[in-house]
């Protein structure tokens, strides 16, 4: 019985995880860990889906079909961005180069 429960408690686990490859990250990244939001966004040809952790600043972005990272990047920016009338344009003047995680803290999960 023991070992069932262990089993069927990884395996719940397991499916409740989505680990994420992040380019420039040395580290997978699961956003089911209990820090990340999904962010609801509208259709966009370049940005795909966020999740963003908002107690260490740090942000996943889909871009296309890859996954890169943003750190130090305020809540009230997330929130502009997401309300914006074009998530691609948003990113492409206000969050490309900027939020470098070289300079901010990545956080470890």
């Amino acid at each position: 019985k023991l070992y069932l429960f262990l089993l069927i408690l990884l395996l719940s686990f397991h499916l409740s995880a989505r680990t994420i490859v992040v380019k420039y990250r040395d580290t997978p990244v699961d956003v089911n860990n209990g820090y990340f939001k999904t962010l609801s966004l509208k259709p966009s040809s370049l940005v795909k889906e966020m999740f963003y952790d908002e107690q260490g600043y740090y942000l996943l972005v889909s871009l296309k079909n890859t996954f890169y990272h943003y750190c130090g990047i305020n809540k009230q920016t997330i929130k502009a961005w997401v309300n914006s009338n074009s998530l691609g344009r948003f990113y492409l003047n206000n969050i490309k180069g900027n939020f470098d995680c070289r300079i901010y803290p990545i956080p470890s999960y």
